[in-house]
């Protein structure tokens, strides 16, 4: 089996997502505060959502952990294919990369509402929430496709590819998301289990297959 690509496939990518997510993230935090005129609201408000956004820049960095997690039970695991090998790598690396890139591109956008009224932060992090349920998908599809491998990877490869390109459920939520304001939640809520719903599709789908 090629290791070396399937590190780059699976933590490889997974790293490249969480690197463009924190830097999105974090510019506009940044840039959001930097609009601020007044000395004082923009000391408040630097105390008060400094902290929150660190803690947020920890979400992208969850896709290394399961990255990480899968190959090293792909690469000790008896018996494996190289078919198979690339195909879970590549289930949780692109899911991490998207995943990583849809949270990013969604804090960006919801950053302005937040400086507006930070009690939105909370809702904010709804949506964080519900891209993360896409990461668990890829993971229980690479755990469930690993654990029924005994040598013959047949049915067990098109799982991992189906979850993989329906993790691009989390991009079209976050797109979807983003055409509404926080406070609007009416339409906020409901655009947001659209999108993840491409995922769940997948999901199942995947899960037919085993």
């Amino acid at each position: 089996m090629d290791f070396m690509l399937g590190a780059l496939l699976s933590v490889g990518l997974a790293g490249i997502g969480s690197g463009i997510a924190t830097v999105a993230m974090w510019t506009a935090f940044s840039s959001e505060l930097k609009k601020i005129g007044d000395e004082e609201e923009r000391r408040k408000m630097d105390e008060e959502l400094r902290p929150k956004t660190l803690l947020s820049l920890t979400n992208p960095t969850t896709g290394i952990v399961f990255a990480l997690v899968i190959y090293i039970m792909a690469s000790n695991k008896d018996l494996m294919t190289d078919e198979f090998f690339i195909a879970l790598c590549l289930n949780i690396g692109v899911t991490a990369f998207v995943v990583s890139i849809a949270e990013g591109f969604y804090i960006r956008g919801t950053m302005k509402g937040v400086f507006e009224n930070s009690e939105h932060w909370g809702r904010s992090m709804v949506g964080m929430a519900l891209f993360e349920v896409t990461m668990i998908y890829s993971m229980v599809i690479a755990f469930l496709t690993m654990g029924g491998f005994n040598g013959n990877a047949v049915n067990l490869i098109e799982p991992n590819y189906i979850v993989m390109v329906a993790s691009f459920g989390s991009l079209i939520a976050a797109g979807l998301m983003l055409r509404y304001e926080l406070k609007d939640l009416r339409k906020w809520i409901p655009m947001g289990m659209a999108g993840v719903t491409v995922s769940l599709i997948g999901f199942l789908l995947a899960y037919s297959y085993l």
